[in-house]
């Protein structure tokens, strides 16, 4: 990794500082530290350090004035430096990525602010110095319309139905869900909620929903035979191996637990039905251990499962 040049630094903060100043006449030494994010100590010796440049002769009649013993700053004789610093190829290829993912987070109804987006990235695009072969482009994992679906409906209290990709089967299934909140984990978006295709809680990653439209039974929200409390229900785990495994499909920061080196963690979900078909298709990678009563049924799920395959092979 390339070190960081502490003088190459401060002489580029120099040179920002006398444009910025000179737009900025006035400005109080505390709230100019604040912009360029530097302490006052730091910002006084720049002061000082501009104060004796300028251009050749280096008499006070080419040096930059500048005042700020009164805690204020003003600028003036910089004319020749009141232009910005050009960015480097780095700088505009990182301000070019930021703005295509901006760019795919607005909705169709900013077209004013897309317009102006495009507008800036040709401008930026133009001062490159390399030849680029592709459009620079940023990956957008999930779209501003899928995120501001889910968000609106949630707030409504409205179904959605949307087309989702199942990675265990791999598969597109067309589900009707009612979605009750929005949660990060590991940087990856979650909503969980009710799915009236297997009438029950599922929790589905966003970047895996393909299409999202409003339900065609718009006025239907958890009716009373399916209806049950959205506050999460607590469970413990012990985690035996698979971990990655184990913490995407409970939901668990592998982060956090790689960090806090615990095996047996609090896990949290909507339904007790949930948390037992999950633990049996993980298939002994980790162990409920509370609470008792869901741990028996798990066991007795087991016992029926393995009493089928056993009647099965008997039978063959």
């Amino acid at each position: 990794m390339t070190k960081t040049n502490a003088g190459l630094l401060r002489a580029a903060r120099l040179l920002d500082l006398v444009p910025y100043l000179m737009s900025h006449q006035g400005i109080e030494i505390d709230v100019l530290a604040q912009q360029f994010e530097i302490s006052k100590t730091e910002l006084l010796e720049d002061l000082n350090t501009l104060w004796m440049c300028g251009l050749p002769g280096y008499t006070p009649l080419e040096l930059m004035d500048l005042t700020f013993d009164s805690g204020f700053v003003t600028i003036r004789n910089a004319d020749e430096l009141q232009n910005a610093r050009a960015l480097n190829n780095e700088e505009v290829v990182a301000l070019l990525l930021g703005l295509d993912y901006l760019k795919g987070q607005l909705l169709t109804e900013s077209a004013a602010l897309i317009a102006a987006i495009e507008s800036l990235v040709s401008r930026l695009s133009s001062t490159l110095r390399i030849a680029l072969t592709n459009n620079l482009s940023a990956h957008i994992e999930v779209s501003a319309h899928i995120r501001g679906a889910l968000l609106n409906a949630i707030a409504k209290r409205e179904p959605l139905e949307i087309q989702y990709h199942s990675p265990t089967r791999d598969e597109i299934i067309l589900r009707t869900i009612h979605p009750l909140h929005i949660s990060i984990n590991q940087n990856i978006e979650y909503v969980d909620g009710f799915c009236e295709l297997v009438n029950d809680y599922r929790t589905f990653r966003l970047d895996r929903i393909l299409t999202i439209n409003p339900a065609s039974s718009p006025g239907r929200w958890l009716e009373s035979n399916v209806a049950q409390s959205n506050v999460k229900l607590p469970f413990e785990i012990a985690i035996l191996e698979r971990e990655r495994d184990v913490c995407e499909r409970l939901n668990i920061d592998l982060e956090t637990l790689k960090t806090s080196n615990v095996k047996a963690i609090a896990v949290f979900g909507f339904s007790e039905d949930w948390l037992i078909r999950e633990i049996l298709t993980l298939g002994g990678s980790c162990i409920l251990t509370k609470p008792a009563d869901i741990r028996h049924r798990v066991k007795m799920r087991a016992e029926l499962a393995l009493n089928g395959y056993r009647n099965l092979l008997l039978g063959a």
